[in-house]
Parts: structure tokens; C-alpha cells; sequence
């Protein structure tokens, strides 16, 4: 539980503009509901294919919530306050603090990166999961993958090259 509520927080840090409107706890709660159907479907035979599936489901949740808030008839497309400003509420202490700069734009781009990562390759998704997502070292992911930490960092450097050929040769957020 705590893996998949960590693997939630992480992906919301990086979604400024739904961080706004949801909190952690929420996202993950939808997010369990979907990984509960998913689990009911097909059964993940080890933690390895858990997490995957779990990593799917929050970013599939994060990028309904945006279109939820930022879609043609979402109450936040038409608000015109500063995501980062003093008039927006404030994430908990334990959770990273929005930079100022960061809105919609920043999500969008978020979203489609979400996106883009559930088109990696397994292998390379998987890594890149784990990394980016759950922040783990490349040592540690080499460990629970049971491969080599070269392995790893070409997986790593393969996921992040995909990405930044589909997002267009705009990789700042990767």
C-alpha cells in the first residue's frame, strides 16, 4: 500500500495544476478502485507485475482528472487565478511545493508524457517506472529486475530517448 501511495504522491508532485484540485489520498483512492477491477480481470503474478499494473492505473486516473478539470467544461479551465499563488490552497508540508511558474500548461505537458510512457516497451517502461516514477536507484532496480545495473541505465537512456522523440524533442520534464 505504501508503494502504490508513494508511486501516487510522485506522479501528483510532478501535475501542478491537478495537485491543486486534488489531493493525494483522492487520486490514490480512484486509483485503487481501478487497479481492484484490474486485479479481478487479471491476476499479476508477482510484485513486479503489481506495480506495473498499479503504476498504470494512477497515471490513467491522473490524466481523467485533468481532463476532469481542465477539459472544455471544467470549472479550472475558466479560473483565473495563479496555480502557485497566494489565493490557491497549499499542498501539506510532507508534499513538494508547486512552483509558482507551473499551471495547466505544465500538466498538459505531464499528461501527455503519461501517455507517451504507456507506449514504452515492458522492459523499458518498466525501468523507467521505477526510476522516474518511484524514484528508486539504478542499483535497486537493478536488484528487484534481477539484471544488471548497465542494463538498467540503457534501458533508462532508451525510455528517455523514446520520449523525447514522441513529446516532439521537448523532454524538459523527463
Amino acid at each position: 500500500m505504501e508503494r502504490v501511495r508513494l508511486l501516487a504522491r510522485r506522479l501528483l508532485r510532478d501535475d501542478p495544476a491537478v495537485r491543486r484540485w486534488e489531493q493525494t489520498d483522492d487520486v490514490l483512492q480512484n486509483a485503487l478502485l481501478r487497479l481492484h477491477r484490474a486485479v479481478k480481470a487479471t491476476k499479476p503474478a508477482t510484485t513486479r507485475d503489481f506495480i506495473n499494473l498499479a503504476a498504470t492505473r494512477i497515471r490513467r486516473e491522473l490524466k481523467d482528472k485533468f481532463r476532469h478539470h481542465y477539459g472544455p467544461e471544467g470549472h479550472a479551465a475558466h479560473h483565473k487565478s495563479d496555480p502557485g499563488g497566494n489565493d490557491s490552497a497549499r499542498p501539506p508540508l510532507h508534499e513538494a511545493q508547486a512552483d509558482s511558474t507551473a499551471g495547466p500548461q505544465t500538466s498538459a505537458r505531464m499528461k501527455e508524457i503519461h501517455e507517451q510512457v504507456e507506449q514504452l516497451p515492458v522492459e523499458v517502461r518498466e525501468v523507467f517506472d521505477l526510476i522516474f516514477y518511484l524514484g528508486l536507484e539504478q542499483a535497486e532496480v537493478a536488484r528487484r529486475l534481477g539484471v544488471s545495473v548497465p542494463t538498467v541505465k540503457r534501458r533508462y537512456r532508451e525510455a528517455r530517448l523514446l520520449l523525447y522523440d514522441a513529446l516532439g524533442g521537448d523532454g524538459g520534464l523527463i
